[in-house]
């Protein structure tokens, strides 16, 4: 439905799998990424005086060292391996600190909202470390199955996923976005009066200082300045969007109406002013149902994976498939229970199989290739996994490390089991 088109996690914090907050983990981690690269640095110990705020100068360590670099490049590794979600505990902890630093001398000579937005970010990432534990498609989650049995692992790829997976990082996250959208529409209600915020003159005043300031013709903004009506009506929108925002999170009603009026105000913002306050947008689009998405473009297909079910290391390797086959397509067979005359002469012992509807079937390197195929987010690798020279290397790759599984991994079942024992 097309409320449902953005998520109010305010209402209830749960979805039928875990892909929303997997893709909010990585939208808000390439963004810190982002915004730590075009952080200019160097600005920081050139600026020859203060535009912003005094009290942050004590950031600005004016040594040999320079700390202020170091931590951009710093805030990328961190990022990066927090997009990727490798302990995100720490990673979301410390990025949160870079960016707090690092945002902090920005202020003392850009006190614009490019600043402040991205302290937005570390909100979100407190959130993420806080409740680590419900993000299943992150490295950390692969990492974690070395603390499960192997009839544990077993169970999880041969039981139906029938479960609510929590997003408590959005629902929080939301919560913070509506306060600052309430906070920007309350003052714009107190400051003054709200008659003459909303004034066609005042919003002129607008544009025409923009204008001025940043020496650009907006088109947009001549029109706006023709047609008063219009001009006030927009204001109005803006104020009633911001303040209802909130509203509508708490009260447990469709935020997706109000989410695409916020997402055309700063559209209208971007045409008659430049771009400006971008990164809002961004943010609201963390609320977004991947989920839904991600479901038509799964294939329907019903596929069948006969894995050999003694091996630690092949059965961790198809831990995250589950949670991301969120349309129950997929069977996984163990290979002990697999009858070969359902299939013909076939040697489970050697290699993992694929059989599709039609019951054609697919070794090794091949049954992976389907496995990847059924998520069309792997079609690129797929399309390359076919290509010759691409697919005679990963053969001989596959057949070597499945020939050496035991001496490279933990494979054995008398290893998995020790391996246990020794985390107990």
């Amino acid at each position: 439905m097309i409320r449902d088109i953005f998520i109010n996690y305010f209402q209830d914090d749960t979805r039928g799998s875990p892909v929303n907050l997997a893709v909010a983990r990585i939208i808000l981690g390439m963004y810190i990424v982002w915004r730590a690269l075009s952080i200019e640095t160097t600005a920081f110990y050139e600026w020859p005086y203060i535009l912003g705020y005094e009290r942050y100068r004590w950031l600005l360590i004016s040594d040999p060292i320079q700390l202020a670099p170091l931590a951009k490049y710093a805030l990328v590794i961190t990022a990066t391996l927090f997009t990727v979600g490798y302990r995100t505990p720490g990673t979301a902890f410390i990025s949160s600190i870079f960016i707090a630093y690092l945002g902090g001398i920005q202020f003392l000579w850009n006190i614009s909202g490019e600043t402040e937005m991205l302290f937005i970010a570390i909100y979100f990432l407190i959130f993420f470390a806080l409740y680590s534990e419900q993000d299943y498609l992150s490295v950390d989650s692969v990492r974690g199955t070395r603390q499960k049995t192997l009839q544990e692992l077993n169970s999880h790829l041969q039981t139906p996923t029938l479960r609510d997976f929590s997003a408590t990082p959005l629902k929080w996250g939301l919560l913070v976005i509506g306060v600052i959208y309430f906070g920007a529409g309350l003052t714009k209600i107190l400051n003054g009066s709200i008659w003459t915020w909303t004034d066609a003159a005042n919003q002129g005043r607008y544009l025409l200082q923009y204008k001025t300031d940043l020496h650009r013709e907006f088109v947009i903004g001549e029109l706006l300045l023709d047609n008063h009506h219009v001009l006030e009506l927009l204001a109005w929108l803006t104020v009633v969007s911001e303040i209802g925002f909130i509203i509508a999170i708490i009260a447990g009603l469709s935020i997706t109406p109000l989410v695409i009026g916020l997402c055309l105000l700063h559209t209208g913002i971007a045409l008659s002013l430049g771009l400006i306050f971008l990164d809002l947008p961004l943010f609201l689009f963390l609320f977004f149902s991947y989920d839904k998405v991600y479901e038509k473009i799964v294939l329907d297909r019903q596929l069948e994976i006969v894995y050999d079910d003694h091996c630690y290391f092949c059965v961790r390797s198809l831990y995250l498939f589950k949670y991301l086959d969120i349309n129950q397509s997929i069977k996984f067979t163990p290979n002990t229970a697999a009858e070969e005359s359902d299939y013909g002469e076939v040697d489970f012992t050697g290699a993992m199989y694929a059989f599709d509807e039609q019951k054609n079937s697919y070794e090794g390197y091949w049954a992976f290739r389907e496995l990847l195929r059924q998520f069309r987010i792997f079609a690129l690798i797929v399309m390359l996994m076919r290509v010759k020279p691409v697919s005679r290397i990963s053969e001989r790759i596959y057949q070597y490390i499945a020939d050496r599984c035991g001496q490279i991994f933990v494979c054995s079942l008398e290893n998995a089991e020790n391996a246990d024992e020794s985390l107990d």
